[in-house]
């Protein structure tokens, strides 16, 4: 009879473990076969800063941005097992120089291993090297180089930014539309087709919209740290200029960033402060970094300070994909990312794509034919619904391999880039015709490059926390003080804004503190909120609950006002920084059980979307078909967790007291099954209301908590006991007394086993 009982054990666990190994050999199988390298030659500036053994900073993030992003798609790779490619990265410099960057192009051609070239950085150098590309078959992309001819006629190259006429378009657009600005002064480098070309196009599309370029001035590019004497006169004469008419409009720069960089120092230096603003380069690290060397009198954000400038993302508003990239660069390298860090990744993300579609085998004897599949790959990335989820939005080129999106605007305060006030986003004709006939007066639409945008006002929005309070696990509700301050053109209040989770009505109360600067308002507010979580409770009580608060605009969508995290106000957004803050403030003090999740990642604050999907009772939409209207929302939200020790003190042990009491009936003599037979039983029944009690905390949910499993296990140890139990007494009845108390003898080393490998597994699923 124990034979029979014990068979079903033993030949159950052969099973599991049959089928562990099969699973391991599987995967080890798969593991072997992830070896094939897919090579990506990246085309990196400078190594190292001129005249110095300093590494060059564009050269660092790029470099930084390539790795992380390469690590995260190989991981995805492995994870899925849909691929059996990695990833592996051979980085070049070119220096710079065309001639360098022509050496290096041939000897990727030489070298004959890589399947994509990244880069270049530089205009000059990716134009003649793109030929190079071209001439071997090999897909090349850049998410630096910005000259309108670095892609025309070559359809082996790409680019995941705008290019020069786009941004040339856009800043005319926002200097004369929403700066209202209507004069410029152009500041250019002389023999620099970059700057060349940005100028030509800029001055034709700000006169174009009825704008004055009042001045030009061309210096020959500088060969040091530090402004030359042709670049002093130039800042002397701007001095003049500006100090001599009342308006003397917008000083425009067509420069690199580090020839921005140093003319701003000796422009502010000699006190002009007019409004400026630069191209994209401008975001690029390049440009901070060479203020902060540079020969200088002032704090470095003096010289930055209120400078607008174009970029391929603003991070306090970028997307899912962008704040990931944001979080992880940080949590990686324990710096910000720059923009060339960003738009590489963009690049390697869309490679990425083709490479799946593209079904290549990876192998060096097909290295012409899965280029060529790569290459009409990315080409068939053409759409918004093929578009890839990148850093700085969703990317997809248009017939002549151009990324089709707008870029952002920026503004430098503190040292830090931020969003500017306004922004220009892209909306389709049919929105475009709705809003000319809505809004007759001084219509929002743009419209260049045959595609229609308007303007968008942003409101900076901050939020601290101050305590978390009267937690209700049972409703899933806790109220939260907190600071809530506005940034905006036109006064915001709470009184606006949808607040997701409120549980029931609050007094909003006046501001606590009021301003008006610069057409700004700014209003601060101290609130108390009860709100309502989603909690989940399939750990309880090893679960991790998330508390926050999430808020929107109740009437305008995200094509008519954009929420975006005060990074300046709030100090440190990054997931660190936040959770950093949340603990210096002790915001759970007032929660004994519970306490902070602190692991990066457990703390966000940042722009998310919510999509609704209605007409709104608007007849134009009704006849569109288009009722999806999407709205921007601050999420705020970190984590916290029971006080594990507290808790098992508390409930846990009784728990385990109850196990130890079922394990005291083998203790006895066969003969007194009876007296095991209501031990096992007493402790079910109390296990039972044990349970009810327990749950009294949690509402009535309709799934089993990692307790419940806990008390089924007991439970199931329990109806084993008195099967045993059951046939000890009739052994006992039969006279075979010594055959149930070698069974017995089994079930004392038994017993205390499965407590050790269920109480293993319920750590594996639930409390690690």
């Amino acid at each position: 009879m124990s034979k029979k009982f014990f068979l079903p054990l033993g030949v159950l666990g052969v099973l599991v473990l049959i089928g562990l190994l099969v699973w391991v050999g599987q995967r080890s199988v798969f593991s072997q076969k992830q070896t094939i390298p897919l090579y990506i030659a990246v085309m990196l500036e400078r190594q190292k800063v001129a005249g110095s053994e300093e590494p060059f900073p564009d050269s660092v993030d790029a470099m930084r941005g390539v790795e992380l992003c390469a690590a995260e798609i190989n991981q995805i790779w492995r994870d899925t097992m849909a691929y059996p490619w990695e990833l592996k990265i051979d980085f070049y410099y070119d220096e710079n120089q065309v001639e360098t960057g022509l050496e290096q192009a041939n000897k990727v051609v030489e070298t004959n291993r890589a399947l994509v070239v990244l880069g270049h950085a530089q205009s000059q150098i990716s134009k003649p090297a793109g030929q190079i590309y071209a001439q071997n078959g090999i897909p090349a992309i850049t998410g630096s180089s910005i000259n309108d001819d670095v892609v025309v006629g070559n359809e082996w190259y790409f680019r995941v930014l705008p290019n020069s006429s786009a941004q040339a378009h856009q800043m005319a657009h926002y200097i004369y539309r929403v700066l209202g600005k209507t004069k410029a002064t152009l500041i250019e480098g002389k023999n620099d087709a970059f700057a060349q070309m940005f100028a030509s196009g800029f001055r034709e599309y700000f006169t174009a919209l009825g704008g004055e370029i009042t001045a030009t001035y061309a210096f020959t590019r500088p060969q040091s740290n530090a402004l030359t004497a042709e670049m002093q006169e130039i800042a002397e004469q701007i001095r003049l200029e500006s100090s001599s008419v009342d308006d003397p409009g917008v000083l425009v720069f067509a420069t690199r960033a580090n020839e921005g960089a140093l003319f701003l120092i000796g422009l502010r230096e000699r006190g002009v402060n007019r409004l400026t603003f630069g191209p994209s380069p401008f975001a690029n690290i390049l440009f901070l970094s060479t203020i902060q060397t540079a020969p200088r009198l002032r704090e470095p954000s003096f010289y930055s300070n209120g400078v607008y400038v174009l970029a391929p993302v603003v991070f306090d508003t970028a997307g899912e994909q962008g704040q990931k990239f944001f979080s992880n660069f940080v949590a990686r390298y324990g710096t910000e990312p720059g923009m060339k860090a960003a738009t590489n990744c963009d690049a390697l993300l869309v490679v990425a794509k083709a490479v799946q579609d593209a079904q290549i085998s990876g192998a060096p004897t097909t290295l012409a034919e899965d280029r060529r599949k790569v290459r009409d790959a990315l080409a068939n990335i053409n759409a918004p619904e093929r578009a890839v989820d990148g850093v700085t939005g969703r990317l997809f080129f248009d017939q002549n391999r151009e990324v089709v999106k707008p870029i952002d605007t920026s503004i430098y305060q503190n040292n830090q880039r931020i969003s500017a006030i306004s922004q220009i986003v892209e909306i389709d004709a049919e929105t475009a015709l709705r809003l000319e006939k809505q809004i007759q007066e001084r219509s929002p639409v743009l419209k260049y490059d045959n595609r229609f945008f308007r303007v968008t006002d942003v409101a900076y929005v901050g939020i601290d926390i101050n305590e978390v309070s009267e937690l209700d696990t049972q409703s899933g509700t806790y109220l939260l003080d907190f600071y809530l301050w506005f940034r905006a053109r036109e006064p915001l209040s709470p009184d606006d804004f949808v607040f997701l989770q409120l549980a029931e009505p609050f007094e909003l109360g006046e501001p606590v503190v009021e301003t008006l600067e610069n057409g700004i308002s700014y209003r601060a507010y101290h609130l108390k909120a009860k709100l309502k979580g989603n909690f989940v409770y399939n750990n309880y009580p090893f679960d991790q609950q998330r508390l926050g608060i999430q808020l929107k605009h109740k009437f305008k969508n995200a094509q008519e006002l954009l929420l975006v995290p005060d990074t300046i106000g709030m100090r440190d957004i990054s997931s660190a920084g936040f959770l950093k803050r949340l603990l210096a403030q002790n915001v759970v003090r007032s929660l004994g059980d519970w306490t902070l999740v602190n692991q990066v990642g457990s703390a966000v604050i940042i722009q998310d979307q919510i999509i609704n999907d209605s007409t709104l009772g608007n007849p134009t939409l009704v006849e569109s078909g288009d009722t999806q209207i999407a709205y921007t929302l601050i999420r705020v939200e970190f984590q916290i967790k029971r006080n594990g020790w507290t808790y098992i003190w508390k409930n846990l042990f009784p728990l385990g007291f109850l196990v130890g009491l079922a394990y005291l009936a083998f203790l006895s003599k066969a003969s007194e099954y009876e007296k095991m037979y209501d031990v096992v039983t007493s402790v079910i029944l109390t296990a039972a209301f044990f349970q009810l009690g327990l749950n009294e905390s949690l509402p009535n949910i309709g799934y089993p908590t990692a307790m419940d499993w806990m008390f089924y296990i007991l439970y199931a140890l329990c109806v084993a006991q008195i099967i045993t139990i059951l046939v000890i007494r009739k052994y006992v009845n039969s006279e075979r007394e010594a055959q149930a108390n070698r069974i017995i003898w089994s079930a004392r080393y038994a017993y205390p086993v499965l407590v050790l490998v269920s109480g293993y597994a319920i750590y594996l699923l639930f409390w690690q």
